[in-house]
């Protein structure tokens, strides 16, 4: 399969410079994982949506994350996303170790509501969209929405939505 650019893919790359934590939320297939494996092809890879790994990580968290060498992507942390808490225990740890967690997942409610009291300060949080193609061929294409207030670099003190 070929892979497609997204419009989205400057704006991780500063993020991941910037915030110690990036979470890219999205329609499933909208292309979260293969953009992030792409631009971070080093990075370890946990795929949470696997039943045993689901496993491990609920009996044992804390041995999960600090068994795993950062930079690291945790896809679909929506199925565990208690992990967060121990995750950040490991950023506050290394506060000035930028890009070290990568993050996929829906954008559902409780994802998001993990995102925001575990990863304050610590993640950029961004979203990947699909959107029509022109061209009248009927196919998709992936691209990024638009940050608030224009494509501007995300800020160290907030988040990027």
């Amino acid at each position: 399969m070929k892979f497609v650019p997204r419009a989205i893919q400057d704006v991780m790359l500063r993020s991941s410079r910037i915030f110690p934590a990036v979470v890219l939320t999205g329609p499933r297939r909208a292309g979260k994982t293969t953009v992030f494996r792409r631009l971070f092809e080093r990075a370890a890879y946990l795929l949470l949506e696997d039943p045993d790994i689901q496993a491990r990580a609920r009996a044992d968290p804390r041995g999960l994350i600090e068994d795993l060498r950062p930079p690291v992507l945790l896809d679909e942390i929506q199925n565990v996303p208690e992990l967060f808490a121990y995750v950040r225990t490991q950023i506050d740890q290394n506060p000035r170790k930028m890009g070290q967690w990568l993050f996929t997942g829906s954008q559902d409610a409780p994802l998001m509501q993990g995102v925001t009291e575990s990863m304050a300060g610590r993640a950029a949080i961004l979203q990947l969209f699909f959107t029509p193609q022109s061209g009248g061929n009927g196919s998709r294409q992936l691209s990024s929405g638009r940050l608030p207030g224009g494509a501007r670099a995300p800020s160290r003190t907030g988040f990027v939505v």
